[in-house]
Parts: C-alpha cells; structure tokens; sequence
C-alpha cells in the first residue's frame, strides 16, 4: 500500500520570547506583534484571495473578551450604535414599525410626535417603494436597514393607500424611545402603576413626570413593574433609587478593583419616601432592575413581589474607538446595601450519578438539573437580617419576599403571534373595514383602557379567519378564549398608542395585580416604622 505524505512547511517566522521577571507592558507589546503578524501572513498565504481582515479581527477581539466572561464583548461601529440608542432614550429614525402581510409591508405602528406621524403615514399604509427600490416581497428589517441609509437625513416613501400610490418624503430625527411604557391609576384604590422597560438616559425625567402626574390625581401607594427590564445604566439607576430613600441610606456597593470600588450613599432625603410601594420581578429582571429591587428590599423601603430574578450582578464599563466601535468589560460586581451578591452562580454541567440514571425518568433529570442550574447549585441560601428585623434570602439575583409565579402565553396563543395571524386580523378587521375603523378612531387613551372592549362578535370573525387559513383548533381556542381576547385588545392598543397601550391593557387584566395589592398593609407599615 502506498503512503501519501502530507508536507506541512514550517516556515521560521519570528521569534519571541520574554522572561518570567518581563514588564506587563512587555509581555502586552509581544502578543500584539503576534496579532499584527498573524494578520499580515494571513493576508498574503491564505488559499482564499479575498479576506475581510475587519472582521476576522473583530472575532478575535470578541473570543478574546468572551474568554474572561459571557458579559464582556466587543462592538462594531453598527452594532454599538443601536445599543447607545436602545439606552439613550432616544433613535434616530422616521418612527414607524413595520409589519410582513403576504407579500407587503404594511405599517403597523407610527409613534405619536415622530417624523412619520408628522407627514400622515397612518396604520395601513403598504410600502412599495424605499428610496426607489422596490419593497415589495421584502421584510421589515431590510426597510428599517435602508430606511437608515437615507442620504440627506431623508427617506422617500412611496405607499399605497386606498388603491391610489402616493410619494411621501419623511425627515430622519431622533425619536423618543420611552423607558415607561405604563402610567395608570387603578380606579378607586388610589394605586399608580409604572412600568419600566429599561433604564435609559431619559428614564429619571420620564419617571418622575409620570410619578408626579399619578400623585396630582390621587395616587397615593404605588407598584413598580420591573418584570422583563434587563436594566440599563447605572447612574440612571441610582438617581431613581434615590427618589424613595432617606438620607444616609446605602443604594448599592461596586466591587472590584480599588480604582472601581465604590459605595453609593443616598446624600438627601427622597422626594417619594414616603409612598408605600410594591416592586414586581421575574426572572427575566436583571443588573438595574436587580439594585433597585435590593435598595427597596434592604433599606426596608418596599415589598418585593413575583419570582427570583436573573442574577445578573457584574458590573461592565465600555471603552469607545474613534471608529465608533467598542467594547464592553466587567470590571467589579455589583453587592446589595446589606452586603448580598447580586450575580449569581452559575452552574453549567450538572451531574446527578449513576444512581439518578437508574432511578429517574429524563424528565425527571432534566426538571432536576435545571432547578440546580437556576439556584446557582446552591443547597441552602445564606440569610440576611433589615434594621427592621425582616430576613432576606442571599445567594445570588434577588429572592422576593413573596413569591408569585406570573402567567405565560398559552401555547396556541403564542403560535398565532408568532405566526403573525393575530396581528394580521387585527389590521383585517379594525383598518380595513371603514366603519370599524371610525370607531376606534374615536377612542382616546383612557375612553380605550376602560370602556373598549373586544366584543363575542370581534372572537366569532377571528375563529372565522383562523377557519379559512386553516389554523382554527377548537379545543386550544376556547381553553385560551379569554387571553386571546386580552391579547387582541392589547395588540389593537398597541397599533393605536404605541407601548403604553399594550403594556397598559394587559396589566389591568393582570390578575396578580389584585393580588399584590393585599400587601399594601404590610408596605404602609415599612414607611411608617
């Protein structure tokens, strides 16, 4: 038999070598020269012509990050772009979403005060023309993607309307991205309720303009909704955490290296201190959401409500390029006021033993390992004790001090979300038809969240469109009658108010906010103590 030798050649490239005793600055300087080398040989031997050097070192600079932690990243100049405009408050855009009906896209949303709202783009407009291309048989990214590359801060749309095509010319502006999405009064109880959905740079004003408008109606406990919000910048953070304090109080510790470290101490007494107040969470809360729950917790501030939050308690400062590029680096962990670690341990490979193999089904082991993964391995939680005497649970994330488990889309209604039916029957039914239309359009935001309602004959046309697109499965349907009800009013409150319409109409249907509301006793007594 013959052997075929494969000649790997080892050309001697270059030579590096340091001592154990060598400078940082040394060894630092060596693995750059490394890089800059590496790229240089690639450049000229690799078997394909064309290389994107950009972006092979961009994943390297990513691998590298990701080597010390999940959290510290790089950016490139696009992608960082979008995160500074996700957490500023604001985006530079024309403030329409978008939605794919067959083979159109259609608009969906357009945000009140925008550019687009300005030139009379309404719900229902179909877009056939982007700056003179073609858009037809396109999705929504690609139109928000060329939308951004508009020469002269404007975009030329040509829509359809009513069978008639019309050219529109809208301004490119930064846009307002509110932070609180819900602002509302249970009537006749006298709580408010917010909803945040990150901490921006605009979420300080945003909130205490929404808070200062429930309290000049009446308002006088209030819950917090913090469910989803996956935090956002620390600053913005404290300065909210602020508002419900005392003077003297400890808001949140930042670890790390001493040039990190700090302790952030509340200088004056808050304006809201004494509002009795109910923070809910889940385990999608996380980092900001997770110090403004422990400040409220550990100060003895507030009740905390819903399920153990995410854990997220490392502390990422980013470094900006001249090219608009950056990247993200932990640099400390965050640590509540009474000295709880907010991250939480994370356990990737769970391993139960051979006598779980023989004794457990795999459901079973799966529920099992996950339930270990989501405690961080944790056999039992350290306790931590409030001036005030109230035991609070450590160990990582925020453990409430009761616990609620939230209700989830049931299954069917979520495929015909994802799927986008129940959006498309909600444009079909509300837009297309005029005299349907001219009812809604009357409604103003409060007539909508207490007085509009989805009627039986609304359902009865849904099921008939879910018939007629072969989707209709009746025993899901009437098991989930009453969500997919909710969920219609809430998607129509969406198209006609934006955030604060849908978020609104599904928390007054909430069914834990009534029960939350039976701990106000308990909260009134921690700000009166």
């Amino acid at each position: 038999m013959k052997k075929i030798l494969f000649l790997i050649l080892l050309p001697l490239i270059w030579s590096f070598s340091y001592a154990k005793n060598d400078s940082l600055e040394n060894v630092i300087e060596i693995q750059v020269q490394k890089f800059k080398n590496i790229l240089e040989v690639v450049s000229a031997n690799y078997y394909k012509e064309i290389i994107d050097i950009s972006k092979i070192s961009e994943n390297a600079f990513n691998s590298l990050l990701q080597s010390l932690d999940k959290f510290s990243t790089y950016f490139n100049a696009s992608q960082y772009e979008k995160i500074k405009d996700a957490f500023k408050g604001s985006g530079e855009g024309i403030g329409v979403q978008f939605f794919r009906r067959g083979d159109s896209l259609m608009v969906f949303n357009v945000l009140k005060g925008s550019p687009a709202d300005s030139v009379g783009l309404t719900v229902g407009d179909r877009i056939i023309y982007i700056n003179h291309e073609y858009f037809v048989g396109k999705d929504a990214q690609s139109a928000y993607r060329k939308i951004s590359e508009s020469q002269n801060k404007k975009c030329i749309l040509t829509i359809k309307r009513g069978g008639f095509l019309k050219e529109v010319e809208v301004p490119i502006a930064e846009t307002q991205i509110p932070s609180v999405v819900v602002s509302v009064e249970f009537k006749g109880t006298s709580v408010g309720l917010l909803k945040l959905t990150r901490f921006s740079l605009s979420t300080f004003s945003e909130f205490s303009r929404a808070f200062d408008s429930l309290v000049k109606i009446g308002c006088k406990r209030f819950i917090i909704d913090l469910r989803g919000n996956q935090g956002g910048y620390l600053d913005e953070t404290v300065k909210l955490v602020e508002l419900f304090l005392k003077k003297g109080d400890t808001i949140v510790v930042v670890s790390g290296r001493e040039v990190h470290r700090k302790v952030y101490i509340c200088e004056k007494d808050g304006k809201y201190k004494r509002y009795p107040l109910i923070v809910l969470v889940d385990k999608n809360s996380a980092s900001a959401s997770e110090i403004f729950a422990s400040a409220m917790q550990d100060n003895d501030r507030g009740i905390v409500v819903g399920e153990r939050t995410f854990g997220k308690g490392l502390v990422q400062r980013t470094w900006e390029f001249k090219d608009g590029s950056a990247f993200r680096l932990t640099t400390g962990e965050y640590v509540s006021p009474l000295g709880r670690n907010i991250q939480k341990p994370e356990v990737e490979n769970v391993d139960l033993g051979a006598f779980a193999d023989l004794t457990l089904g795999k459901e079973q082991k799966e529920m099992i390992e996950e339930l270990i993964k989501k405690t961080g391995g944790a056999t039992n939680l350290p306790i931590y004790y409030t001036k005030k005497g109230r035991a609070l649970f450590g160990g990582g994330a925020v453990v409430p001090d009761y616990f609620f488990q939230y209700d989830t889309l049931p299954p069917y209604l979520n495929k015909l979300k994802n799927n986008g039916l129940l959006n498309d029957f909600v444009l079909r039914y509300f837009f297309d038809n005029q005299q349907n239309y001219l009812e809604i359009s009357k409604l103003n935001f409060q007539n909508f969240l207490f007085k509009f309602e989805v009627s039986d004959r609304v359902m009865f046309s849904f099921k008939q469109y879910l018939m007629q697109t072969n989707s209709y499965l009746e025993k899901y349907f009437d098991e989930e009658y009453y969500k997919i009800k909710s969920e219609i009013k809430a998607t129509l409150g969406y198209i006609l108010f934006g955030d604060s319409g849908y978020f609104s109409t599904l928390l007054l249907q909430d069914t834990i906010i009534g029960k939350v509301q039976n701990l106000f006793g308990e909260a009134e007594k921690l700000v009166q103590q």
